[in-house]
């Protein structure tokens, strides 16, 4: 029997971000993120509400140009 839910009451939020995933890769264009007309970023808060988040951002160089 699985009992998740019975240690934390959150096993819903566990489920969401596992089909969600932690995180995005949006290439910078011209220093413009490189989304198209109807793309956009946001977070979503499964198991909150918190009272803060650190959001971390990785920039890679091209090293081709």
């Amino acid at each position: 029997m699985w009992e998740h839910d019975r240690q934390d009451g959150n096993g819903d939020s566990h489920l969401k971000s596992g089909l969600v995933g932690p995180s995005e890769t949006v290439p910078v264009i011209e220093g413009r993120m490189g989304l198209s007309t109807w793309q956009g970023l946001f977070l979503c808060e499964f198991d909150g509400p918190r009272t803060g988040r650190r959001i971390v951002v990785t920039a890679l160089a091209d090293r081709w140009n």
